[in-house]
């Protein structure tokens, strides 16, 4: 609804740039909560690649990894062509950002890549959506995810930004490697993070006494207090 509100305002905004109308009515978002960020852990993300490749779908089982290494929107890597990976980079030049951005590949992907070799203008994965998205479905149903929401293509990508971010990885860089368009799209991802807070907190190591034992410290401040008097 936000989205729809948003798309009208702009509208409103254009028309009173154009003096079509005199002013612009208050137009109120409602309050949105806060999204759970899903992502594949490691297990999930081999059960998805090994049942593609148990049903004969190598190139789906491909077409996951590229997408778990790579953060590319479906879009993206459906007009992907050979010649937009090159010299170790995938080049993604019509981003939804607006932005091209250059994402180095993993050592898996340069391997795949020598694997589906084919002409420069060729598709790397030359499927369309209604082709991945029906075979999608086959696996959620396979494997007893049909009701998990999920469970879908998109958290492919949800899942590089998150092992990036869980990897402690500076979130500006994850921008860029993202294509996100702003920082604050990123910074969805922030508390995932193990680094920022844990050290954080070690920065207070050295400012606060580390206490021993209570019973210990009393039992030795005692030692020290009658070997002083024995001492006079």
């Amino acid at each position: 609804m936000n989205r729809k509100l948003a798309a009208l305002s702009r509208v409103l905004t254009y028309a009173k740039s154009r003096q079509w109308i005199n002013t612009l009515p208050h137009i109120e978002r409602l309050k949105e909560p806060k999204e759970r960020i899903r992502w594949y852990s490691d297990d999930e993300l081999d059960t998805i690649v090994a049942w593609f490749n148990s049903v004969a779908m190598e190139d789906m089982a491909d077409l996951v990894l590229f997408a778990v290494d790579s953060g590319l929107r479906l879009g993206e890597l459906l007009r992907l062509t050979h010649r937009d990976v090159v010299n170790g980079l995938t080049v993604v030049t019509e981003a939804k950002s607006g932005h091209p951005r250059s994402v180095p590949q993993t050592a898996g992907l340069k391997v795949m890549m020598v694997r589906r070799k084919g002409s420069p203008d060729d598709c790397v994965f030359d499927f369309n959506a209604d082709y991945i998205q029906a075979r999608w479905t086959r696996c959620c149903s396979a494997l007893g995810k049909e009701g998990d929401t999920g469970w879908i293509f998109h958290t492919l990508r949800h899942t590089f930004i998150a092992r990036l971010v869980q990897c402690g990885q500076n979130l500006r860089v994850v921008q860029q490697l993202a294509g996100h368009s702003s920082l604050l799209v990123t910074q969805r991802y922030a508390h995932l993070s193990p680094v920022t807070l844990t050290d954080a907190m070690k920065a207070l190591d050295h400012r606060t006494p580390i206490r021993t034992d209570p019973t210990t410290s009393n039992h030795t401040s005692q030692q020290g207090l009658q070997s002083q008097e024995s001492s006079f």
